[in-house]
C-alpha cells in the first residue's frame, strides 16, 4: 500500500493503533485506508487540486457516492481510476511513438 494512503488513514483514524482483527477474514491492512474519501482527500492522494478532482467527477472519470448527502469517492473507484491510468500509460509505452 502506498505510504500516502497509510499516512492519510492514520490521520483519519485519529492516530489509533491497528485494531485486533477477529475471525472476519478481513485483510490486516484494510483498516488503514478509509472506504470513502472527500474530494480534498482524493486531491491529496493524487497530488492534484480539488478542482481537478471535481473535473474528473463531472467528466464521469471518477464515480461519486453520497454519504449523508455529501459527495464521496469510494476507495474501490479510486483504485479503478488509478488502474485505468496505469493501463493507458502502459499501452502508450508499448505502442511506442507514432
Amino acid at each position: 500500500m502506498p505510504s500516502a494512503l497509510a499516512a492519510l488513514a492514520f490521520v483519519v483514524n485519529g492516530g489509533h493503533e491497528r485494531p485486533t482483527l477477529g475471525a472476519s477474514g478481513a485483510n490486516a491492512d484494510d483498516w488503514l485506508v478509509p472506504m470513502v474519501f472527500t474530494y480534498d482527500e482524493v486531491a491529496s492522494l493524487l497530488r492534484t487540486s480539488d478542482r481537478t478532482v471535481r473535473r474528473l467527477v463531472r467528466a464521469g472519470d471518477l464515480p461519486v457516492i453520497k454519504v449523508g448527502g455529501q459527495p464521496r469517492v469510494a476507495r474501490a473507484d479510486l483504485d479503478d481510476y488509478v488502474a485505468r491510468l496505469r493501463a493507458r500509460r502502459e499501452s502508450e509505452l508499448s505502442n511506442g511513438p507514432e
